[in-house]
């Protein structure tokens, strides 16, 4: 069979056997890290897959060691979309506050803030409660322990009934050892709310 057949058959294979979300992301899918790639461009990746629910491009920028510690990408996808993270999937819009690298060393850190309406908080002084809409239209409260000092979080609930939360980014380069693929690229070690 000539390449041209065999690559149309693999894209029907794909698009047949594929889940909606697998079909979006290999429609829109922003390149693979590579050197060119500054870590603001990095985090403007992964912000823009989170800004579309999509995991497995979000997953692509981990450093080897998130990805071990996270995946495969279907768990870190569930991993996301629950808290703290889950702010930040379907977001409104999302602003680098500070960006710092250390010197002498290849890592990169930023602050980011992210406004999102898509959930709806309700902050007390020990223990968050999150409001959600059931099928039926009433709303169950969940709460869950913070595990961070209070005054170290920043959740804010302005007039608009935004959500704005910050998170950091830190990044670093991949050298050989941990994959000679992405050796020198910039990736993310890990994101952690502020």
């Amino acid at each position: 069979m000539s390449p041209i057949i065999i690559r149309f058959l693999s894209i029907v294979s794909i698009l047949f056997f594929a889940s909606p979300t697998q079909i979006r992301c290999l429609s829109l899918q922003p390149p693979l890290p590579n050197k060119s790639h500054s870590p603001h461009d990095i985090v403007r990746f992964q912000l823009s897959a989170l800004k579309n629910d999509d995991m497995y491009t979000v997953f692509k920028y981990a450093s080897p060691s998130n990805k071990a510690a996270t995946g495969p990408w279907q768990r870190f996808g569930k991993m996301i979309r629950a808290k703290p993270y889950g702010v930040l999937v379907g977001h409104d819009r999302a602003e680098v506050l500070l960006e710092w690298k250390e010197s002498g060393r290849e890592s990169y850190k930023c602050l980011v803030r992210v406004w999102s309406s898509s959930y709806n908080y309700s902050i007390s002084t020990n223990t968050p409660t999150i409001s959600q809409r059931n099928s039926d239209g009433s709303a169950t409260n969940l709460s869950y322990s913070r595990i961070q000092k209070e005054e170290s979080a920043t959740v804010s609930k302005p007039q608009n009934r935004n959500v704005c939360v910050e998170f950091y980014w830190i990044l670093s380069k991949c050298d050989e050892r941990e994959d000679s693929l992405f050796k020198g690229c910039w990736m993310v070690d890990g994101v952690f709310p502020r």
